[in-house]
């Protein structure tokens, strides 16, 4: 699955007994949404910061493997992880949670 690059809202949720990380693009007409299966990894210590780890495919598409919350003590491995546009850079910005 391939998604625009930009701002998105990702937030977890349960499917029966599957995780799944909804990624919703932010400030545009047409948003893409998308739902990502992941599994949850317990991390030894809690996060410290957000972080997103990438890899990149054939097409030079960034390919978000893992993705961590500030806080958090697991991280979503995806199971077929969603990938972003061409290029350098980040592919995907998140905005921190705020109250």
């Amino acid at each position: 699955m391939v998604l625009p690059k930009g701002e998105y809202k990702v937030q977890h949720t349960r499917e029966g007994e599957n995780h799944v990380m909804v990624f919703s693009q932010l400030h545009t007409s047409e948003p893409a949404t998308a739902l990502v299966k992941c599994r949850l990894v317990p991390l030894k210590v809690k996060a410290p910061a957000t972080q997103l780890l990438y890899d990149h495919n054939e097409a030079n598409r960034h390919v978000l493997q893992e993705l961590i919350f500030c806080g958090g003590y697991r991280k979503a491995r995806f199971l077929s992880p969603p990938s972003w546009g061409t290029g350098h850079g980040s592919a995907i910005t998140m905005r921190p949670k705020t109250s």
